[in-house]
C-alpha cells in the first residue's frame, strides 16, 4: 500500500512541475524568462531586431520575472537596494594586453 501512494505522489509531483513549467508560476517558468531575455539579447546583437522592439519586449519579460517572484513569495530588493551574489561563472580565456605594454 505505501508504494501504491509513493508511486501516487511521484507521479502527482511530476505533473505539478510539468503544469508550473507549463503555466508558468514556478522555478523553472522563471528559468524559461531569463532564457528568453538571453536570446532577446542576442538578436539585438545580431541586428534581428531594434531598439525599441527591444525595450518593449524586455520590459513585458521584466515585468513576467517579477511577477512570478511575486506570486512565489519570493522578496525583491527596493530600487537601488543590495543584491547579494551567489555565485559568478566566468570564462577568462585570454587576457588582453596590458595598456603601456610593447
Amino acid at each position: 500500500m505505501f508504494g501504491l501512494v509513493s508511486g501516487i505522489r511521484f507521479v502527482l509531483d511530476k505533473v505539478g512541475q510539468a503544469v508550473d513549467a507549463e503555466v508558468g508560476t514556478g522555478e523553472r517558468a522563471e528559468e524559461n524568462v531569463r532564457d528568453e531575455l538571453l536570446r532577446l539579447q542576442l538578436e539585438l546583437e545580431e541586428g534581428r531586431i531594434g531598439e525599441a522592439e527591444f525595450a518593449a519586449r524586455e520590459r513585458a519579460l521584466f515585468d513576467r520575472l517579477h511577477e512570478l517572484r511575486r506570486i512565489r513569495g519570493v522578496e525583491e530588493p527596493a530600487a537601488g537596494g543590495v543584491l547579494r551574489v551567489e555565485s559568478v561563472e566566468a570564462d577568462a580565456g585570454e587576457a588582453p594586453p596590458r595598456r603601456g605594454a610593447r
